[in-house]
Formats: structure tokens, sequence, C-alpha cells
């Protein structure tokens, strides 16, 4: 009660975005104050943005609220809810 919901899988555990989207998306019309997900991406989707925007409006149309990708093998990594850069562990 007065929390939001969350789990957080291991970078390289992830499931495939879509079977990901479809498990998570019926979910967050439970979570009025919101439900965060955030999805890792392939870097091949650099190549492809238009695939981004696809999978947002699939998202969207199966309930999901809220939208968050990553793409895998960029500089930013989750540290306990907070985004950081891996080049600025490196100086630590």
């Amino acid at each position: 009660s007065g929390t939001t919901p969350g789990a957080r899988l291991p970078y390289g555990d992830e499931p495939d975005p879509i079977s990901h989207l479809l498990a998570v998306a019926p979910h967050h019309k439970h979570y009025h104050s919101g439900i965060r997900d955030i999805l890792t991406l392939d870097e091949t989707v650099k190549r492809n943005p238009q695939a981004v925007v696809q999978l947002c409006l699939g998202a969207f149309n199966a309930g999901m609220r809220e939208f968050t990708a990553n793409v895998a093998g960029n500089d930013l990594v989750r540290v306990t809810g907070y985004m950081v850069r891996l080049s600025d562990l490196e100086k630590y």
C-alpha cells in the first residue's frame, strides 16, 4: 500500500521485448500512481528507430501507460533506481 511496484531483471536476462510488453501491459491499469518497466533493446535498434515507434504504439495499445527503453551497450545503467553513466563509475 502506498508504493509503486517494480521488479528488476539482471542485464542480459531480459525476455524478448514483445513477450516482456505483453506480460506487463495488462497490469498498468491497476497502478494509477504509475508503474515503470525499462525495456532494454538491442543496439541494432539504432538503425531502425521506426521499430521503436511501432513497439511504443503496440505497448500503448496493449495497455501500457508509460514506456521507457534503454539501448543495450550504451553508457547508462540502472543502479538502485538511478540511471548512472558507466564512464562516471570508472572514474571512481
